[in-house]
């Protein structure tokens, strides 16, 4: 099923295949204001029980997802002007909840862990954050969040190959703050808070 509501944005919807295995797959888009663009790819063979909904209020703004396995909900909300989501799911993957206000913002996730239980989140306010978060094949079971407020700031999160069972928290407030957590192993739990400007902090476990 697909759902798409438009107000002087466009859509793009790939949701087809009826000669492939594709099942259940469901895309919800809501879009108001201007020059807002959202594409959702669900069209590969095995794809199924994949749930996207994008929301985009303002201007600019992109939203670009693409499921290429199965089981995933991903969710993407973003108010303001020129920000920019990015999802990538394969093969099989959780959940991606990423919410942006503010202004030329970016969130990227790739979940490739390829197992269930994953849940992979970004928050963003204000302008000019980056948020990166990255698993790698069988790593299952990771519960990751960026959270961001103010200027300029950039968090990175990464699971390496059949690292599982993580937890990793990033929030930062401020200006030019950078954070950067790499797991290559399970089990591990990590929290950075920083506050202020000009802030760094490198994890790797």
């Amino acid at each position: 099923m697909k759902k798409v509501f438009l107000g002087a944005v466009s859509a793009f919807v790939l949701s087809t295949g009826a000669a492939f295995a594709q099942s259940n797959n469901d895309v919800d888009i809501v879009q108001n204001g201007a020059n807002n663009n959202a594409e959702v790819d669900q069209t590969a063979a095995w794809g199924s029980n994949n749930e996207t909904d994008v929301t985009q209020n303002g201007a600019g703004n992109d939203a670009f997802v693409e499921q290429r396995g199965g089981n995933g909900d991903i969710n993407v909300e973003q108010n303001g002007t020129r920000n920019l989501a990015e999802v990538v799911q394969s093969p099989f993957a959780g959940d991606v909840d990423i919410r942006q206000s503010g202004t030329r913002n970016r969130a990227d996730v790739d979940d490739f862990g390829g197992g269930s239980g994953e849940d992979l989140d970004v928050r963003q306010s204000g302008r000019g954050n980056d948020a990166y978060i990255r698993t790698l094949g069988g790593a299952n079971d990771n519960d990751f969040l960026i959270d961001q407020n103010g200027t300029r700031n950039e968090a990175r999160i990464n699971a390496e190959l059949g690292a599982s069972g993580n937890d990793a928290r990033v929030t930062q407030n401020g200006r030019n703050n950078y954070a950067n957590v790499n797991q290559a192993n399970s089990n591990n739990s990590a929290s950075v808070l920083q506050n202020g400007t000009g802030n760094m902090a490198n994890v790797n476990q």
